[in-house]
C-alpha cells in the first residue's frame, strides 16, 4: 500500500501472478444470452446472479453485455461457468471469470485484441478485471490500472488455503491503519527459486493486519502453512482470507495439501502450480 487515491481507493504496489487452479469458462452459441453455474461453490451464488439481463450484477454477465455494446454484437451466447474457486478469497476468481468472458468473446467474435479499447470497459467491471485480463505475471500499480513488466516468475509449486470464511475487501482497506510504504525496487530477473523467495521473504502483504482482525481465522491458515515441511514462504493473498505456500517440489505441496486438506476438513485447501497462463 503507498498511498490513497480519489473515491476512497488506496494506490498499490503488488507483484501479481497466476495459478493453475481455477474456474472454467465456457462460451457457446445460442439463440438467447444464457448463463449458469455449476461446481463446487455454485451454491454461494444468490438466484438473482444467475439471471442473463443487462441488469444482473454477476461479473460474468455484465462483461457479455458490456462487450457486446461495445462491439456492437449480439449478446445471444450461452456462457457456463464451473465455479471451483471460493468467492471472497482474495483470489481474484470472479474478476478471472470476466477477463476470461472478455477473451472468449475476443476469439468468438473474432475480433483483435487491442488492450487499448477494452481498458475502459474492464475498469468499469473492477479494479483487478484488467490485471486479470493479462494472464501474465506483471507488477500492478495505482489503483490497479498501471502495469509493469514483473522479473521472470519460475514455474513454482503452490499450496493454496482458504478457511471456509470470505473476507470483505472494502472492510479491510477500511480497517487498514498501517503506514505506506515507498515502490519497492524489483530485481530484473529472479536467478533462481532461492532467490525468488530471498526477495519475496523480505516483502509482505499490507493487508494483513487489517484482514486478520475482520477473519481472525487467517492467522491459522498461516500458521498451518508454515508449520509444513518443505514451506518456503507463506503469504496472504491480495485483501484474504486465501493463503498461499511457495514449495520448491511438486511432491512436497501435494504432500502439504493433502496434510492440510485431513487436518482441517472444513478448508478448501488446493496445490497446483505458479505459472503464466496461455493466451490464444
Amino acid at each position: 500500500m503507498t498511498g490513497k487515491a480519489a473515491r476512497g481507493y488506496h494506490t498499490l504496489d503488488s507483484l501479481v501472478s497466476f495459478v493453475d487452479i481455477g474456474d472454467i469458462v465456457t462460451i457457446k452459441s445460442s439463440d438467447q444470452p444464457q448463463f449458469d453455474v455449476f461446481g463446487d461453490f455454485a451454491a454461494s451464488f444468490h438466484s438473482d446472479d444467475l439471471k442473463a439481463t443487462p441488469d444482473s450484477q454477476n461479473l460474468v454477465v455484465r462483461a457479455l453485455w458490456a462487450m457486446a455494446r461495445r462491439f456492437d454484437q449480439s449478446p445471444n451466447v450461452s456462457i457456463s461457468l464451473e465455479k471451483l474457486l471460493p468467492l471472497g478469497g482474495g483470489i481474484g476468481g470472479g474478476s478471472s471469470d470476466a477477463a476470461a468472458v472478455i477473451w472468449g468473446l475476443l476469439k468468438y467474435w473474432d475480433l483483435p485484441v487491442d488492450i487499448d479499447p477494452l481498458m475502459p470497459l474492464m475498469r468499469d467491471l473492477g479494479a483487478d478485471v484488467p490485471v486479470c485480463f493479462q494472464t501474465q505475471s506483471i507488477r500492478m500499480r495505482g489503483i490497479g490500472d498501471v502495469f509493469d513488466a514483473a522479473p521472470n516468475i519460475p514455474e513454482v509449486p503452490i499450496v493454496l488455503a482458504w478457511p471456509g470464511r470470505p473476507c470483505a475487501t472494502q472492510d479491510v482497506f477500511m480497517g487498514f491503519d498501517g503506514d505506506f510504504q515507498d515502490i519497492i525496487a524489483l530485481p530484473p530477473r529472479f536467478e533462481d527459486f532461492a532467490h525468488m523467495i530471498d526477495f519475496l521473504s523480505q516483502q509482505g502483504n499490507a493487508l494483513y493486519d487489517a484482514a486478520i482482525c475482520a477473519v481472525p481465522v487467517i492467522e491459522n491458515v498461516m500458521a498451518a502453512l508454515k508449520a509444513q515441511p518443505g514451506c518456503a514462504l507463506a503469504r496472504m493473498s491480495g485483501s484474504g482470507s486465501t493463503c498461499f505456500g511457495l514449495f520448491e517440489h511438486e511432491s512436497m505441496a501435494h504432500d502439504a495439501a493433502a496434510e492440510m486438506q485431513s487436518s482441517n476438513p472444513d478448508w478448501w485447501v488446493r496445490a497446483g502450480v505458479l505459472r503464466d497462463m496461455q493466451r490464444y
